[in-house]
């Protein structure tokens, strides 16, 4: 946990355009994990019809 607070200060120590380019991939990773995460539902939905 410290480790994580640490690495976030050392991003906003270098500036608001650093702040943004973290926040930015941050909202890229969560959008590809919500289709893993729809691809998994749906995969699931199927195969408890089959069960």
């Amino acid at each position: 946990m410290i480790t994580k607070r640490k690495e976030i200060l050392a991003v906003y120590e270098q500036g608001p355009e650093a702040v943004v380019t973290l926040v930015t991939t941050l909202y890229d990773i969560i959008a590809e994990q919500q289709k893993i995460i729809e691809l998994q539902a749906a995969r699931i939905t199927e195969l408890e019809e089959r069960v």
